[in-house]
């Protein structure tokens, strides 16, 4: 449920909260999942011995049967039918959590309630995307700026196409607020938007995207092309996301720092575009705090460590702390921080867009340079305490 995807460094960049979508929707038409991994283990271990494999609904009702007060078993088992498209079965899985009241642990991420409501959701564009054409009859739709390729259902494109055009328009104005006026041109971009999850991993293929990295959107630099794999659910996050990554090098720096690059990212995303994504918003901010109470968190300037561990290994956990810090570096400083960290980090994009692309080593030395021990104690303070107090409302 948490795995990560990776910066490709021959442009081909997927994106890595993205991939967080897959919490709750591609995560399960992909067999993601924690729990769902431990039982692919189990089964793994069975077929090397011989042994006779249980079904997944098997598995999980044994965890149940030990755990049932454990809300992330119930998560993964409805996340995994909802891969299934058993999408009647995922409800029900839910509805026995609802049952369990004040006895519910690890009662993190999204509500019952609102999962349940998703899951309508995604049951109701199941069924919508039954009767419309393949993939090679998919329609195209031009906007200003672009155009969409796309076999999703009208009800579902229409809206998609029509907010397409404010999204851009306030994701240019918030990086000009942030990085100064744009330069270049503006690219024409080029969107495929997938509704089956067959179709969408045979899109990926034809782009070249590496098949490892399969996510919910990816961004190819060299080609301004986007491709989001849609659910029923809102999509302007993901959209967002991607915007930046293209936005960020057509009009500020053709190769900005993997710092840079995801924190600015994620940051304008979650500003832009939370509305429609709360489920896995909620989940990200779980897993920030999780970082945080485990004492991950305490040195902001272990970013550095951290980038050097995720470059260095391929390890779920090492990319995830390092995009936890990128993104929450970057909302303490533009939001959070007092006026020397707020200059210091307007002073320092200045300084990437002129003499980048920096390496990592680059930016360490930057940051290193402009912080006494006194500085660097303060914001490790100021940023625990912005970490403590985030939340859906205020990020």
């Amino acid at each position: 449920m948490r795995q990560q995807t990776l910066l490709n460094r021959t442009c081909k960049l997927s994106c890595l909260f993205c991939f967080f979508m897959t919490t709750f929707f591609l995560s399960a038409a992909f067999g993601q999942g924690k729990n769902t991994k431990d039982l692919n283990g189990e089964k793994e271990k069975a077929a090397a011995s011989g042994k006779e494999i249980e079904s997944n609904s098997v598995s999980f009702e044994k965890l149940l049967e030990d755990h049932p007060e454990d809300k992330s078993i119930y998560d993964d088992y409805a996340q995994t039918l909802v891969g299934e498209r058993n999408f009647n079965g995922a409800i029900e899985v839910y509805r026995r959590a609802l049952l369990m009241g004040d006895k519910l642990q690890n009662n993190s991420g999204t509500p019952l309630l609102e999962a349940i409501e998703e899951v309508f959701a995604l049951k109701k564009f199941s069924e919508a995307m039954k009767k419309e054409p393949s993939w090679d009859r998919a329609r195209k739709i031009s906007f200003k700026g672009g155009e969409i390729v796309t076999n999703i259902p009208q009800e579902y494109s229409e809206p998609l196409v029509r907010d397409l055009g404010l999204l851009i328009r306030e994701e240019k104005a918030m990086l000009e607020e942030i990085l100064g006026a744009p330069k270049g041109e503006m690219p024409f971009l080029k969107i495929s938007v997938a509704g089956r999850a067959d179709e969408y991993k045979a899109l990926w293929r034809e782009k070249k995207f590496e098949p490892s990295q399969l996510s919910s959107g990816a961004y190819n630099i060299g080609k301004n092309e986007i491709v989001v794999f849609f659910t029923g659910a809102d999509v302007r996050w993901t959209l967002a996301h991607e915007f930046a990554h293209c936005f960020l090098r057509a009009f500020y720096a053709q190769e900005p720092s993997k710092f840079l690059d995801e924190g600015l990212s994620n940051y304008l995303s979650f500003k832009l575009a939370k509305t429609g994504a709360k489920p896995i918003l909620e989940e990200i901010l779980g897993w920030l705090k999780d970082l945080y109470g485990e004492g991950k968190l305490k040195n902001a300037l272990d970013l550095f460590s951290s980038w050097e561990r995720y470059e260095q290994s391929p390890g779920t956990e090492e990319k995830m702390e390092f995009y936890m810090r990128a993104w929450s570096l970057t909302a303490f400083f533009l939001d959070g921080g007092d006026a020397f960290f707020s200059k210091f980090f307007r002073d320092y994009l200045q300084y990437e867009l002129q003499l980048g692309p920096l390496s990592r080593k680059d930016v360490e030395n930057y940051f290193r340079a402009n912080f006494s021990e006194e500085k660097e104690r303060a914001l490790n303070a100021q940023w625990g305490l912005f970490i403590e107090k985030m939340n859906y409302e205020n990020i």
